[in-house]
């Protein structure tokens, strides 16, 4: 009985090779795009949580308010925990961290630096190990607070260094800054992807600053806030009593820390949501918007819905051509369940083979899409068996589910209800294929235009109305040991490039490291820039009033502010007026120096009054921008005799601060095109019901005379009907939707109806032919092949 069934089932599969096709499609590409989906959640959500005593971590933030908007940093000064920690009895241990950035190492002192391998280091006290869990593999925890020369390097870079990880314990590193010596005393496991903290060693938090007779070290200055401060608690304490500590915390603060400019405020950051928290992101990797997970839940939702409604409305309609089949199948004695056995059966070869193929497809189109938005998504499916059984399963109990209601309908009626095709009783009932093609057509519009306004405010945030020009701007680094004390002359040959319009030496940027003050005599919050005269010129900034800096002694004592400064201000005539202490002798218009989630702040712009760092600045002429690079590594090693550069491009660094974004949209884009694939089946599979359904009447109406637009308008017509239904629930949906998601943006485009016109077209586009196909390829078919069995 088997054999025979599973034989029936290979043949009927491949006689109905098209539909079969459509099917494996639809299901293989919905499978792997909910297993994708799936497994990306399940990765997100499980960030940190190999720390053992997550629930019980957390890090002390500090709160400012700027503008009626709390601006929140775990980044807080060295001395807090150390003199205070002990008046809590609810901390149970505390440690200090700070991320140093990178580092090169090698195993030899007389190796070249350009063999040197890089690394990312945390300084660290003794007490880390206690809190985190990141598993020692050889040799032993430090003392960091005592013994400055310790490290503790990972499992890849041990065998990087010395082959193997039991061979670097007791061995010598030497960084290629400055020889500096470090005694590995152990080695880590690598560090998990799903770790919110990354390094690659750990280092003496206490060594990086030590003591200067006569001088207070950094670490242990209040109110320098550099420094990761991370509580323990002890189990039992309730949130309030953290909110307790965390406020005493800040009255002790702000008694010893008069010099701020506004007081500040203490919480404490649960770590298990800092994967999440996007209001704090100093240090934490990889953070993700946790509302967009619930997003790709849904769509996975929608998807696996979809597919398997498609599949179930196209066995339904492939059940109409089988009313002989199963009317010659009753008459020889095969009852119900027999019947229902048989559609199981084809539906576990089906549904196994597309399972099979799901795999392939998320095998081959994973590093593809990993490349794309330049982040894991921690899809590793053939690592986990019994994931892999259990999704097996899964399959095949929603595809068996999806199959009983065409098994169903097929089989419980008796040998009377069988009659010859197309008129059949039987599946006379189109409610349900009705029901399931307005919900994909609905899903296919909502997706349509969530998917299109997204990208257009993404577009809009990242390359309109910025207020300046960020194309062909090269920030080179002129804070390192080879060009730390050689700036001018660094600015001077590059000046001299013919590839370089204009070049200054700026502490900061748009976008990143502005730098927050707060005017005491005007009372206002605003945010700063030190630079050199040039700044404006490298970015374009448009100077609508007053003169510009010059790089002259007596314009220190000058300032320009924007717009958004002058109103806040209050000043009609601003020119000559005092801000801060300086005189203002210009005005810019406004550009967001910040993300446009932000408003636009109050901004001055400064020439530095001690000696400029951090960058120097240069505009490029966009003629040859490889030619410009090769001339500014040349003049850059004529300066500093050295060729280890470190330099970015302005424009990829102000694209991270929506790379989140960037990674939603392509997977959008991605899944939302599978989705509307995945519809696109479906309201085929439900034409193809409704036409073969009415074969004999279309027949029929064509002997009489009717044209094909005639047969069209008869078929369609419930169908148009339901489309324009599904288009009046989508849309207000989706408006609903894009309008609740821009709200986190301070600047936004605008959705009204007509944005909607393109969204309308193309689903017209794509529905519409899907619909017509059936009725223009039975039209064109022979009438007698359809009217002969009567």
């Amino acid at each position: 009985m088997l054999k025979n069934h599973l034989k029936l089932a290979f043949r009927r599969l491949i006689k109905n090779r098209f539909y079969t096709l459509i099917n494996l499609l639809g299901l293989s590409v919905g499978f792997a795009s909910v297993l994708i989906i799936f497994l990306f959640v399940k990765k997100e959500r499980a960030f940190d949580k190999f720390h053992s005593k997550l629930d019980r971590i957390e890090h002390l933030a500090i709160v400012t308010e700027r503008d009626g908007t709390a601006q929140k940093s775990t980044r807080t000064s060295g001395p807090i925990l150390v003199e205070l920690a002990t008046d809590y009895p609810a901390i149970e241990a505390f440690s200090r961290y700070e991320l140093s950035g990178g580092s090169k190492f090698v195993s030899d002192s007389t190796i070249s630096e350009d063999l040197a391998i890089s690394h990312s280091t945390f300084l660290v006290d003794s007490k880390f190990n206690e809190i985190f869990d990141f598993k020692l593999k050889y040799g032993q925890y430090p003392d960091f607070d005592n013994d400055h020369s310790a490290i503790i390097i990972t499992e890849s870079k041990a065998k990087a260094l010395f082959e193997t990880g039991q061979k670097a314990i007791g061995r010598s590193v030497f960084s290629s800054f400055n020889k500096e010596e470090y005694i590995v005393k152990g080695v880590i496991e690598d560090i998990p992807e799903s770790s919110s903290l990354r390094f690659d060693c750990l280092t003496s938090l206490m060594g990086a600053y030590p003591s200067v007779e006569g001088k207070t070290s950094f670490i242990k200055m209040w109110g320098n806030n550099i420094v990761n401060n991370v509580v323990l608690f002890k189990k039992g304490v309730t949130r309030e009593q953290r909110e307790l500590v965390a406020h005493e915390i800040a009255e002790s603060y702000n008694t010893r820390v008069v010099h701020q400019e506004l007081p500040s405020s203490f919480e404490f950051q649960p770590f298990k949501e800092a994967h999440f928290d996007l209001a704090t992101n100093d240090h934490f990797s990889g953070q993700t918007d946790e509302s967009y997970l619930l997003i790709f839940s849904t769509i996975a939702l929608v998807i696996l819905f979809a597919s398997l409604a498609n599949y179930c409305s196209l066995t339904l309609s492939q059940s109409v051509e089988r009313v002989k089949e199963i009317g010659i199948k009753r008459t020889v004695g095969a009852s119900t369940m027999n019947l229902i056995s048989h559609y199981f059966f084809e539906s576990v070869i089906l549904t196994s083979s597309a399972f099979i193929l799901a795999l392939i497809i998320i095998e081959v189109s994973v590093p593809e899409i990993e490349s794309v938005i330049n982040k894991s998504l921690g899809v590793h499916i053939f690592s986990d068996l019994t994931l892999l059984s259990i999704c097996f399963s899964a399959v095949v109990l929603v595809s068996f589910l999806a199959i009983l209601y065409p098994a169903y309908i097929a089989s419980r009626s008796g040998l009377s209800n069988f009659k010859a095709l197309g008129s059949s009783a039987l599946f006379g009932r189109t409610s349900f294929i009705y029901i399931v093609n307005c919900f994909q057509a609905t899903v296919f519009v909502f997706l349509l235009a969530a998917t299109l306004f997204v990208n257009q405010q993404l577009d809009f945030v990242q390359n309109e109305n910025l207020g300046f020009n960020k194309e062909h701007v090269l920030m080179v680094s002129v804070n390192t040991r080879e060009s730390i004390f050689k700036k001018n002359e660094l600015k001077a040959a590059f000046v001299k490039s013919p590839y370089v319009q204009h070049a200054a030496i700026s502490s900061s940027y748009p976008v990143e490291h502005a730098r927050p003050r707060y005017a005491v005599k005007e009372e206002l919050n605003f945010i700063e820039y030190t630079a050199d005269a040039e700044f404006l010129g490298v970015f374009g900034f448009d100077l609508i009033e007053g003169r510009p800096l010059e790089n002259l002694e007596h314009h220190k004592n000058y300032t320009i502010l924007n717009e958004t400064a002058i109103e806040a201000l209050g000043y009609d005539e601003p020119i000559g007026k005092q801000f801060n202490g300086k005189e203002i002798i210009g005005v810019v218009a406004d550009f967001h120096a910040e993300s446009k989630r932000e408003l636009i702040k109050p901004l001055a712009i400064r020439l530095f009054e001690h000696d400029g760092f951090g960058w120097a600045l240069m505009r490029l002429k966009s003629d040859n921008i490889q030619a410009a690079m090769d001339d500014v590594l040349e003049r850059y090693e004529e300066v500093t005799g050295s060729s280890k550069i470190t330099y970015r491009f302005f424009d990829e660094q102000y694209d991270k601060i929506y790379a989140s974004e960037k990674v939603i949209k392509y997977l959008m884009q991605i899944f939302t095109g599978i989705a509307l694939l995945i519809s696109f089946f479906g309201v085929f599979g439900s034409s193809s019901y409704t036409v073969r359904r009415r074969v004999k009447e279309i027949s029929i109406r064509k002997v009489l005379g009717a044209n094909l637009i005639d047969l069209n308008r008869a078929i369609n017509k419930s169908g148009l009907q339901y489309l324009v239904i599904s288009a009046l629930v989508a849309i207000p949906l989706s408006y609903w939707w894009i309008n609740d998601w821009l709200a986190q943006f301070s600047y936004q485009i605008n959705v009204g109806a007509l944005n909607y016109a393109p969204v309308l077209m193309i689903t017209a586009l794509l529905i519409i032919p899907a619909m017509l196909f059936q009725v223009v390829k039975v039209y064109h078919t022979k009438t007698v092949n359809y009217l002969k069995d009567e």
